[in-house]
């Protein structure tokens, strides 16, 4: 018996690495923090509206989860149900190629996008507390950090190959700029679904959750008692609110390079590839560092990055330093930064202790969901103040959530074997 949930843990341990390294060389296509805002910006000229699409990512999914999140663990082929939303929501970039084709106008052309990207996150949304839920099961805690530090590792590795593309496909001279598009977006949807396809080879146990005793209204009502009876939880579920509204930044660092530091096309898909390089960084911190020193650690050093990446462009709009090395530094760290999810993830699976994980996830959602407005607000404060604005906000939520996380438990994941 141990050996054959070894073996389980095993071929599922390799589905969800695989399907995540697909998902970030496929995303980095169509991610609503690089390619998407550049999209509508060169579309529109609106820059304002960069943000609706990270908005739209977010809200699509927590709403999801908050509404369908404790029905969906009763699902008994766990691996086959994953398979299939993933399927569905991985194909949706395709749907942004159509009328590129048809040649639709640029304000048709951005609300197709924002439509593939809500049924993409949708589809997300519906599959995403079950997938935590079978990692936190069958998956043991040094394994799982792991294959989401191999996931982003591997993966980045990947999408900064996938960046490459991009950047020589926008430079090319001879092609239409839809053309480029409908390239970019076609490549994406085909290595996206290729991680759906992973997910089928997961494997599962026969496990019963005692979701089924309850409702969605009893799950809400109990979230008040799991925050009383939890400092920890508290604590993660405050670093995060500070974070994310700190994050609203990342939408709008390419774009920021472009109007407020004056760059030249060429230079912008040059950064487009720092920060995929970043997300690249980010995912080795959570492969090799979270094993090693601890969740709580992890969380704190990416609060940090988040702090630096404000302060540099407040620097680089002041002149203070070399201009240069601070915009670097601020592309940089706004895609190490992106992969802090894992960490607040691990720490959530960790606080849950593999039981119950869903209860968990339902509470992350309920608490973030308001959150998923702060791109829109972003692009608001941009439009009637400025980037500096923006970046001091960033700056002063990110130092929050940094003095914060000091107050999380230390949950180090000791190496085993």
């Amino acid at each position: 018996m141990i050996k054959k949930r070894w073996d389980k843990q095993k071929q599922t341990m390799l589905a969800f690495t695989m399907q995540g390294i697909f998902f970030f060389i496929g995303y980095c296509f169509f991610d609503v923090n690089t390619v998407i805002p550049v999209f509508i910006q060169t579309f529109t000229g609106k820059v304002e509206l960069a943000g609706i699409a990270s908005t739209i990512r977010q809200f699509s999914t927590l709403f999801v989860q908050i509404l369908l999140g404790t029905y969906i663990v009763k699902v008994k082929k766990v691996p086959r149900y994953l398979g299939t939303c993933l399927m569905i929501g991985y194909a949706m970039p395709l749907l942004a190629v159509l009328p590129l084709a048809a040649g639709w106008s640029g304000n048709l052309l951005v609300i197709t996008v924002f439509l593939a990207v809500a049924v993409m996150w949708t589809c997300d949304g519906l599959m995403v507390i079950g997938y935590y839920d079978l990692l936190g099961r069958i998956i043991t805690p040094p394994n799982r950090a792991r294959v989401l530090g191999y996931q982003q590792l591997f993966g980045g590795l990947g999408a900064m190959a996938g960046a490459m593309i991009v950047k020589k496909i926008l430079d090319l001279k001879m092609i239409p700029i839809t053309s480029k598009y409908i390239i970019i977006f076609s490549i994406g949807a085909g290595i996206l679904l290729l991680g759906a396809v992973s997910m089928f080879f997961a494997e599962d146990v026969e496990y019963r959750h005692t979701a089924d005793r309850y409702s969605l209204k009893e799950h809400l009502m109990k979230i008040p008692e799991y925050l009383r009876n939890s400092s920890s939880l508290r604590i993660i579920m405050y670093c995060q609110i500070c974070f994310t509204i700190a994050a609203m930044v990342s939408p709008y660092v390419l774009i920021m390079c472009k109007e407020q530091f004056q760059m030249k096309d060429e230079l912008i898909s040059s950064m487009l590839n720092v920060q995929v390089l970043g997300t690249l960084l980010g995912g080795g911190i959570s492969a090799f560092l979270a094993p090693r020193l601890g969740n709580r650690i992890i969380v704190t050093f990416y609060c940090f990055l988040s702090m630096l990446c404000g302060g540099c462009g407040l620097a680089a709009i002041h002149n203070i330093g070399s201009r240069n090395l601070n915009i670097l530094i601020m592309v940089l760290t706004s895609g190490i930064a992106s992969a802090a999810w894992a960490g607040f993830m691990n720490v959530m699976i960790d606080l849950s202790k593999g039981e119950n994980t869903y209860i968990y996830m339902l509470i992350n959602s309920v608490v973030t969901l308001p959150l998923s407005f702060a791109g829109v607000i972003a692009g608001q404060i941009i439009k009637y103040n400025s980037y500096q604005h923006l970046l001091f906000t960033s700056l002063i939520f990110a130092a929050g959530a940094f003095i914060i996380s000091f107050g999380l438990y230390d949950f180090i994941i000791r190496r085993q074997g």
